[in-house]
């Protein structure tokens, strides 16, 4: 009989704990995302580009003059996502010496083809980002 009375209460107390817990986690959220105002926008788009396999990559610091993204309310971004074919291109983001901070692609051409690139950026505070997109066609030499 004893054994069975803890059991009953071991649940109601866990789940009390529980409710608890996930009351946090979503207030937190919430005041998280308070301070989540303004867009992400495109200012000046990537523009396609020609590699050549074995040749000097694309280095591009998206932040720096002329910015690729601006947000509406001057907060910092960072890049979430870099993606293409990877059959085609090596891509990296690399860290910017001057800044300290991952903000250069580098995009090398490994093998002749092309390659769509999206890169994806953030501002640390909302879950939506903004994406630009360009073509990369890689040549032999």
């Amino acid at each position: 009989m004893e054994r069975t009375m803890k059991k009953r209460y071991k649940k109601p107390i866990g789940a009390a704990l529980s409710t608890m817990v996930l009351l946090f986690v979503l207030s937190s959220c919430e005041t998280w995302h308070q301070d989540c105002t303004g867009q992400i926008i495109v200012e000046n788009p990537m523009a396609d580009t020609t590699l050549y396999v074995g040749g000097e990559p694309f280095l591009r610091d998206i932040f720096e003059a002329p910015e690729v993204f601006k947000h509406a309310e001057n907060k910092d971004l960072t890049i979430m996502d870099l993606i293409g074919d990877t059959d085609f291109v090596a891509l990296n983001i690399v860290e910017n010496p001057s800044t300290k901070s991952l903000d250069i692609i580098k995009i090398t051409g490994i093998k002749a083809g092309e390659s769509i690139i999206r890169v994806v950026v953030g501002d640390n505070c909302s879950d939506e980002g903004a994406f630009t997109e360009f073509r990369v066609v890689v040549a032999s030499k």
